[in-house]
């Protein structure tokens, strides 16, 4: 998991294509992802203890299996996300890998962020 303002990212990898779907719950916020994989990999398993405290998006992560053949995460959200998700083929030394993307409501302006920045800066008397 990579926290940044901008967004969150959370990479999957795998020997062979995952098959995924994912749905978004309310009241709290989360976001569940469904693998197809019997295998709940020791990575899969550490994933929860890879969240940081100050990431603007995920505030936990649960990860067990939800029945046979399907491994679930949940990602316990902050606020409300825009999912972004997409595969990736093999490269060099990195096999398969399905990446999730947590992008605000609202993209982050950082022109509006330093206007707001100096607002709050105090003035020189």
């Amino acid at each position: 998991m990579w926290p940044a303002r901008d967004y969150t990212r959370l990479t999957l990898e795998s020997k062979e294509a995952l098959e995924y779907s994912i749905f978004s719950i309310k009241e709290p916020e989360r976001l569940v992802l469904d693998l197809e994989t019997s295998e709940l990999s020791p990575a899969l398993a550490e994933l929860a203890a890879k969240v940081a405290a100050e990431d603007p998006y995920v505030q936990g992560l649960r990860v067990a299996r939800n029945r046979p053949g399907v491994v679930r995460l949940v990602l316990d959200l902050k606020a409300e996300v825009k999912p972004v998700i997409f595969a990736l083929p093999p490269i060099a030394d990195y096999g398969h890998r399905l990446v999730l993307d947590l992008h605000p409501l609202v993209p982050f302006d950082p022109l509006l962020a330093l206007i707001k920045e100096t607002e709050m800066r105090p003035r020189p008397k």
